[in-house]
């Protein structure tokens, strides 16, 4: 039967009175326009065009135009005939009807080679490959995936390529075959990189990193899931970001590292405060619970248990068994016996209704621990024993399945050298080649011989050359030292000779005339002599610490370091000089701000930055420590001041030995720069850095990046 031209526009009218029509693009009513127009001959494609466009948001206008191109099915052509099949397949699906998406969509990868688009074919299997996954036929999903990643590979689609990698990933994770997932994981994440399709590379970044903790790859696991977390902030998705936080929460916990489980944890919920309906709050939830049992919360951990149990109406009855196993675990350890052997039991329940023997013997252990703490020793024993049964059947069904999954890999590694061979083979076969080759080969032999002839001629320049290289080093080096020496006893010279000739000058003033001085006068000289006193010693110190870092090196024993506390430590030290001229100083670093380094060497960077911007801040001004972290995660602490600032062509030089940048402070306070000089030189020692932005007149941040 031909659909006429009524035919046509009246189906036309049909979608136009759709109620959905104001919700497509100009696309799909340019299609629109195009069908009404279009010769007898195209009138077919162009609707199933139009059906693409219509698909998923009006699917009964989609279903009207596929039931009209159906009827004239006989006259299509095979593209138009594979891209019918593909797209019913697709309307089966979007109303959940698989098995009748799976039969249309095979007819398409039954067809003949030749006459179907490549790109319909490979649409086709992939969405075969999807729909077996979906209706449990894994074996086969995974056939069909490979089918659709060879096409993609002999036809260079890159974007095809990386999706079926993505799907194979996922699916041998399914069963269990975590390597094999793994190099496709890795094969997915490189191409959608290269893509630059940054959503489906999270995507592809969160199932590698849980396929590399699956192989008890616990540092790229935690690895990948940072670059997860760093593309979750650039794409500025709460939900993505959430879901990554509590998988590292999960791999913390199985590492026995339940600090930062709980951080990741909480910060997974703080992040979904606002989205009570994602399944991975309740989860986080229980990770956090989890590891704040573990660390002794008891409290806290029972309050994150009651939070978690309030959503367990999201959970599927496999999440269900889990959860109950958890909720058991952290009654039993916050000795609520009554109330663990009740989640117990039902999570044994569950494991043994869906054939959970992993659960199940991690079940019955907990039952034996129950059982043996009331007193019921029999029971104990019994679950015990069978909970080791069952851990020993896993244990050797995993070890079965790696063996097999070891043997696909070789076969699969196997076959693919042998069709490298037989390519190679076949290339050598070819007259050309060999020509070239033979040419190739001489212009190969005689380029050898130039080299080895020009390489016995150099030999001995190359060896003069390295000598003479060697001793324009060690020149060069004791320029240096001579130099930094001749600065050092410079600075020595120099600038304690001027504070101790005041120190004398003023004691001779007051001891020869102290008579003649008033009260007021005395008083004045003595505060000269105690400002004069404490630059000499600050001074002193500082000198002294450098030379014994240039001649015997730091010691540096890093410890984990609460940085707040520590710069209130620092605020002791300095608050009195501070006040002297009315400074405010302002901690304004986070409690959870934590960093690995000296504590000895953090406090003497701290002093002397802080003694800088005390120095170079007029009275009445306000000096903050600020905390952020950089994009390498790192810790940063900034001393910023609102003091007269440095100039901006001096910036760059104000960390040298040789620094001519040598400035009073607002009080006349003097200096040399070597405290700058003893920061740097410290920090480089602890795996750390500083760098500095300031503005003449207004103020300068100096920011101490942390190892």
């Amino acid at each position: 039967m031909k659909t006429g031209f009524a035919g046509w526009l009246f189906t036309l009218l049909i979608i136009s009175a759709s109620p959905l029509l104001g919700q497509h693009t100009s696309k799909a009513d340019s299609l629109r326009k195009v069908l009404i127009s279009a010769k007898p001959t195209e009138k077919n494609s162009s609707a199933l065009r139009l059906v693409r466009e219509l698909m998923p948001d009006s699917l009964s206008s989609a279903k009207t135009l596929l039931d009209m191109v159906r009827k004239v099915e006989n006259e299509l052509k095979p593209d138009e005939t594979a891209e019918l099949n593909n797209l019913t397949g697709l309307y089966y699906w979007y109303n959940r009807n698989y098995d009748s998406a799976l039969l249309q969509m095979k007819k398409t990868t039954q067809m003949d080679t030749n006459a179907v688009p490549t790109g319909l074919r490979v649409e086709a299997f992939n969405n075969v490959g999807t729909l077996y996954s979906i209706i449990g036929v894994l074996d086969s999903s995974i056939n069909y995936a490979l089918t659709a990643l060879k096409m993609d590979e002999q036809r260079g689609n890159l974007a095809g390529m990386a999706k079926s990698h993505y799907d194979l990933a996922y699916r041998y994770k399914n069963i269990n075959k975590f390597e094999l997932a793994a190099r496709h994981g890795i094969q997915s994440v490189k191409l959608h990189e290269e893509l630059g399709n940054e959503k489906r590379l999270f995507g592809s970044l969160n199932v590698l990193a849980s396929l590399y903790n699956e192989i008890k790859d616990t540092a790229n696991s935690i690895k990948t899931y940072y670059r997860a977390i760093k593309l979750a902030n650039k794409l500025g998705d709460t939900a993505k970001l959430a879901m990554i936080h509590n998988n590292l929460s999960v791999v913390m916990l199985e590492n026995g590292n339940p600090r930062n489980a709980l951080m990741n944890a909480m910060r997974a919920i703080e992040l979904l405060q606002k989205n009570e309906f994602d399944k991975t709050l309740p989860s986080a939830y229980l990770n956090a619970a989890t590891a704040g049992i573990n660390l002794g919360f008891k409290s806290e951990s029972k309050r994150n248990l009651d939070k978690a149990w309030k959503y367990s109406h999201l959970f599927n009855p496999v999440d269900m068994v889990n959860t109950y196993l958890m909720r058991a675990n952290i009654l039993f350890k916050l000795n609520q016996i009554d109330s663990a052997d009740y989640y117990a039991k039902k999570s044994e329940a569950g494991a043994r209704q869906f054939d959970l023997d992993n659960f199940l013997s991690n079940v019955l252990y907990l039952r034996a621990s129950i059982d043996s703490l009331k007193g019921n020793y029999f029971d104990a024993l019994k679950n015990y024993q069978l909970a080791t049964i069952l851990k020993n059947e896993t244990l050797n069904n995993s070890h079965l399945s790696r063996i097999e999954e070891l043997r696909l890999i070789y076969e699969t590694e196997k076959k693919e050298s042998e069709n490298r061979y037989l390519a190679v083979e076949s290339k050598m076969k070819s007259d050309v080649i060999f020509n070239q080759r033979i040419v190739i080969f001489i212009i190969v032999l005689l380029l050898l011989l130039l080299v080895l002839f020009a390489w016995q001629l150099n030999r001995m320049r190359r060896k003069v050359e390295h000598q003479n290289e060697v001793i324009s080093i060690t020149n060069t080096q004791l320029v240096e030292l001579n130099k930094t020496k001749d600065k050092f006893l410079s600075i020595i010279a120099h600038d304690l000779k001027g504070p101790f000739n005041s120190l004398l000058g003023l004691l001779e003033n007051l001891t020869t005339d102290f008579y003649n001085f008033t009260d007021a006068e005395k008083l004045e000289l003595l505060k000269s002599l105690e400002k004069t006193s404490s630059n000499t010693y600050a001074l002193l110190v500082n000198l002294l610490d450098w030379a014994r870092a240039q001649r015997q090196g730091f010691s540096n024993k890093p410890v984990e370091v609460e940085v707040k506390k520590l710069v209130e430590e620092v605020f002791l030290i300095l608050n009195t000089r501070a006040s002297q001229k009315q400074h405010q100083l302002i901690n304004a670093i986070p409690e959870e701000a934590i960093c690995f380094i000296d504590r000895n060497i953090l406090m003497s960077v701290l002093i002397n930055l802080i003694n800088n911007a005390i120095k170079f801040t007029p009275r009445g001004g306000t000096i903050t420590l600020n905390w952020k972290t950089d994009p390498n995660h790192k810790g940063v602490i900034c001393v910023e001041d609102n003091g007269i600032g440095i100039p901006e062509d001096k910036i760059d030089h104000i960390f040298e030995l040789d620094n001519q940048l040598k400035r009073r402070g607002t009080e006349q306070e003097s200096g040399t720069g070597l405290g700058l000089l003893l920061v740097k030189e410290f920090l480089e020692v602890s795996g750390g850095n500083i760098h500095v932005q300031s503005i003449e007149g207004q103020g300068s941040t100096f920011c101490v990046i942390l190892p």
